[in-house]
């Protein structure tokens, strides 16, 4: 696939320097921080087993969730789920595969995320809300508007949009059309990352704008 454009991020400086020299720490915090450091050490190598066996459940959990929730995907999509590769993060993670389309579902501290790739280009993960926004529309209470796509955080409110989406998705993430949509997805965040910075600038801010890699699975 040819080259997607650079992805920018924003830093805003908080500009506060301490006046005050800092103080060395004296032998018996460095004596603390040295027991803590060895503590969690043991535990590591003692109860690591235990994190892994709360992951599989919580992951078993997510999916029996999935499955429910989404059910017309295994039922008329022939979907298939699967968990992904491991990350340092603590962010329970599944993946949906139907047709064309790759759906990342991510639970954290109770709130539900969601992200979409293209088999074609697997592992260009994005938002699912940035990919739909702006291309598909929703009526709204007057049948002379239409709305922005609805916002979910949790997979029962989730389903019915992603549900009214599925044609879209497996048109937007084709063969022929995933380099093209994943390009406007990169542009429209730039552009909000563009308007951040303007909103920092006029508030006597100078933010820091620089360029990611794109995200991954």
């Amino acid at each position: 696939m040819e080259p997607l454009p650079t992805r920018k991020r924003m830093l805003v400086p908080l500009n506060r320097v301490s006046s005050t020299p800092r103080k060395k720490p004296g032998v018996s915090v460095k004596v603390i921080g040295l027991f803590a450091r060895v503590l969690g050490f043991v535990f590591k190598v003692c109860f690591g087993w235990l994190g892994w066996v709360l992951s599989r459940s919580q992951e078993r959990k997510l999916a029996a969730e999935v499955r429910r929730e989404l059910y017309f995907l295994f039922e008329d999509y022939d979907a298939r789920l699967f968990s992904p590769k491991r990350s340092s993060s603590y962010e329970t993670r599944v993946i949906v595969e139907f047709g064309v389309v790759r759906l990342l579902i991510g639970r954290h501290h109770g709130e539900t995320a969601f992200a979409v790739a293209s088999v074609f280009a697997p592992d260009h993960w994005e938002a699912f809300q940035l990919i739909v926004s702006g291309i598909t529309t929703w009526p709204s209470s007057s049948a002379a508007t239409t709305t922005r796509t609805p916002i979910a955080n949790d997979l029962a409110t989730f389903a019915p949009v992603l549900r009214r989406s599925l044609r879209f998705l497996e048109d937007a993430l084709s063969k022929d059309n995933v380099h093209s949509t994943l390009t406007k997805a990169i542009e429209m965040e730039n552009a909000s990352v563009d308007a951040y910075a303007e909103r920092a600038r006029a508030n006597g801010v100078e933010p820091v704008i620089y360029t990611s890699p794109l995200k991954g699975s």
